[in-house]
C-alpha cells in the first residue's frame, strides 16, 4: 500500500468523524423539521458515507485475491455520492433565497438543470459498474480510470457547480452577507480541489475540501443559532420588564390605597392585613423584573392569592374565588397567571353587572400540568379580542421558550371565558 493510500484512509475517516461530530450536534440542537436543516443532515449524511466509502477504496487497492466488483461497488458509492451532494447544495440554495425573497422561474428552471446534469452524472456512474465508462478495477484491485469520460463527469459537475454561483450571485443582496459567503465557499472550494484532482490523482483533495467547505457552512448555523439565542433573551428580558410594569396598574393602585384608607377606621386589623398584603403584592412585581430561571408554583400561587385578595377588598361581595389545586410540585416562568387572572377580574367579572366568580385549577395528566384561570363574565368572541394581546403574547411567549408550554384561549359571549396553559412535564 503506498503512502498516498495511507494518508487518504486516515484524513478521510478523521474527517467522517468530524462530520458524525457535527451530525450530531445538528441532531440535538437544531430543528430538524426545518427544510434548509433537513438538507444540511442530508448533505452530511452523503459526505461521511463519500468519506468512509472512499477510505475502504483505497484500503483495498493493490490486494489481489479480493474480488474487484467489491471494489466496483465501494468506488461506485463513492462517487455517486459527489453529485448528490450537489443536489442536496443545489436545493439548500434555493431554499435560503426563497426564505428570504421570492425566487423566479429563471432561477428555478437553473436549479433543475443543475440537478439534471448531477442525476445524468449518477447514470454515467451506475453504468459504470458493468461498461467501463469512468474506471475499471484489475485482478490486481488497482483502479484505471478512464481519461476521456473522467473529463466528462468533471464537467458535468463544473456545469453544477457553475449554475449554483450564478443563482447565488444573482440573488447576493437578498441574503446576508455571511450566508452569500459560506454558500459560495461550498462551490468555490470543491471546484478549485477539483481543479487541483485533475493534475494530481494521488489524493482525495476533493473528500477534504468537501468536508472543509460544509464545516465553513456549520459555523454559520451556529453563528446564527447563538442570534437566535441572544435575541430570545432579549425577548424574554423585554417581556418580564413589560409584564412587571403592566401589573402595577395605577387604577388598581389607587383603588387599593383607596380601600385601606376605607378601612383604616372600620375594621383597622383588616386596614393592617391588608396593608401587609399590599407591599408583598409589590415586592413580587418588583422581583418578577430580575428573575430569569422558573419559579414554583407554590410560589406563583400564593403571589395569585394576594392580588386577589385585594381585589376581593375592592369589589367585595362582587368577586367569588374559588380554587382547586390538586397539583403544586412543578415550575412555570414568573408572573404567568397574573395577567390572566388581572383580565378575568377586569374584563370579565368587573364588567359584569352583580359580579361573578373567577376559579383558578391546577391538574395533571400522564404528559402535563394543566392550569385554568376561568370566568363566568361577559366573555368576547376569541378572533376579535385584542385587548390582551400584549399581556397574553408576553405570557405565550416565555412560555414557550423556558418550559415548552402552550396558553390555549376560549370564550363565548355571556357565558364566560377560560385561558388554559399546559406544561409538559
Amino acid at each position: 500500500m503506498s503512502i498516498f493510500n495511507l494518508i487518504n484512509i486516515y484524513m478521510s475517516v478523521f474527517c467522517a468523524i468530524i462530520c458524525l461530530t457535527c451530525l450530531f450536534i445538528v441532531f440535538t440542537e437544531y430543528n430538524k423539521k426545518e427544510k434548509r436543516n433537513k438538507l444540511y443532515i442530508g448533505l452530511i449524511v452523503t459526505l461521511i458515507i463519500m468519506l468512509l466509502s472512499d477510505a475502504a477504496a483505497n484500503g483495498l487497492q493493490g490486494k489481489p485475491g479480493i474480488n474487484p466488483y467489491l471494489m466496483i461497488r465501494i468506488l461506485s458509492i463513492a462517487y455517486i455520492c459527489g453529485p448528490v451532494m450537489m443536489i442536496f447544495l443545489t436545493r439548500l440554495i434555493m431554499t435560503i433565497i426563497n426564505e428570504k425573497t421570492f425566487a423566479s422561474k429563471t432561477a428555478f428552471f437553473a436549479s433543475y438543470i443543475a440537478i439534471g446534469t448531477c442525476v445524468l452524472d449518477i447514470i454515467f456512474i451506475l453504468i459504470s459498474q458493468f461498461i467501463p465508462l469512468y474506471f475499471e478495477v484489475d485482478n490486481n484491485n488497482l483502479l484505471i480510470r478512464n481519461q476521456i469520460w473522467n473529463i466528462v463527469t468533471q464537467s458535468l459537475a463544473f456545469i453544477c457547480m457553475f449554475i449554483g454561483s450564478g443563482i447565488l450571485i444573482s440573488y447576493k443582496k437578498s441574503i446576508s452577507r455571511r450566508e452569500f459567503i459560506t454558500m459560495l465557499a461550498q462551490i468555490v472550494i470543491p471546484a478549485f480541489s477539483v481543479v487541483f484532482y485533475i493534475f494530481f490523482v494521488e489524493l482525495s483533495v476533493v473528500n477534504y475540501a468537501v468536508t472543509i467547505a460544509v464545516l465553513l457552512y456549520f459555523g454559520n448555523v451556529q453563528s446564527e443559532l447563538i442570534y437566535k439565542i441572544k435575541q430570545k433573551e432579549l425577548e424574554l428580558i423585554k417581556g418580564h420588564i413589560s409584564i412587571m410594569l403592566s401589573q402595577i396598574q395605577p387604577h388598581f393602585l389607587f383603588n387599593s390605597l383607596t380601600a385601606i384608607i376605607g378601612l383604616c377606621d372600620k375594621d383597622p386589623a383588616r386596614a393592617k392585613e391588608m396593608t401587609f398584603e399590599f407591599s408583598e403584592y409589590l415586592r413580587s412585581n418588583m422581583e418578577s423584573l430580575t428573575e430569569k430561571e422558573l419559579i414554583s408554583f407554590e410560589q406563583e400561587l400564593k403571589h395569585i392569592e394576594v392580588y386577589l385578595s385585594l381585589e376581593k377588598a375592592i369589589y367585595g361581595k362582587g368577586l367569588n374565588v374559588v380554587y382547586n389545586i390538586e397539583v403544586s410540585d412543578f415550575k412555570l416562568p414568573v408572573l404567568t397567571l397574573q395577567p390572566i387572572v388581572e383580565n378575568a377580574v377586569k374584563h370579565g367579572i368587573g364588567k359584569r353587572e352583580g359580579g361573578g366568580t373567577v376559579s383558578v385549577s391546577a391538574i395533571q395528566t400522564d404528559k402535563a400540568y394543566v392550569l385554568n384561570v376561568s370566568d363566568d363574565g361577559l366573555g368576547f368572541v376569541v378572533k376579535e379580542n385584542e385587548r390582551t394581546s400584549v399581556g397574553i403574547a408576553n405570557v405565550t411567549n416565555r412560555l414557550s421558550v423556558m418550559c415548552g408550554g402552550s396558553l390555549e384561549i376560549k370564550s363565548e359571549p355571556q357565558v364566560g371565558s377560560t385561558v388554559t396553559i399546559t406544561i409538559p412535564k
